[in-house]
């Protein structure tokens, strides 16, 4: 009957939405000085900035090691159970995210980021700048330093 097939059709379109409204599975998004591929382990981004453009809840955005002369800024939220989390693929020191002035800016909520470091080359910004709806950040294992806020001039690591 068609109040049947109506029923079932509206059924099917709801278990759709359900299960395409969440991610199913995480991403690895790769990184790598020289890259410029579409951010696969063999072909992975040359800037971080592009990863975090295509990065969903519960994605991670790896790093390999290196120097990454870039401004990086977060573009959606995680979740609480699916950070989008940033991370350095080796242990921190290893890959280093260099700026003059502002390096990091985190809009949204639910972000992990470490085992990176955050170089502010000493320019007029602070390094990190955190806004109030950046709720849920995770600093892990981060050096952040090389700030002119900073009176030391030396950084921290947390």
């Amino acid at each position: 009957s068609r109040l049947r097939m109506r029923i079932n059709t509206v059924f099917r379109a709801a278990l759709f939405l359900g299960t395409c409204a969440v991610p199913c599975s995480a991403t690895d998004w790769y990184v790598a000085p020289g890259g410029g591929g579409a951010g696969t382990i063999a072909a992975p981004f040359a800037r971080i900035q592009d990863a975090l453009n295509v990065a969903q809840p519960g994605d991670h955005v790896v790093v390999a090691p290196g120097n990454y002369t870039e401004a990086v800024t977060t573009v959606r939220a995680g979740t609480p159970q699916s950070p989008i989390t940033l991370r350095g693929r080796d242990p921190r020191g290893s890959a280093i995210v260099t700026t003059a002035g502002r390096v990091l800016t985190v809009n949204h909520a639910y972000v992990t980021v470490q085992a990176l470091v955050l170089d502010g080359q000493f320019g007029p910004d602070d390094v990190v700048r955190v806004a109030g709806g950046a709720t849920g950040l995770t600093l892990r294992n981060v050096e952040v330093r090389s700030t002119s806020r900073e009176p030391s001039g030396r950084g921290a690591v947390m």
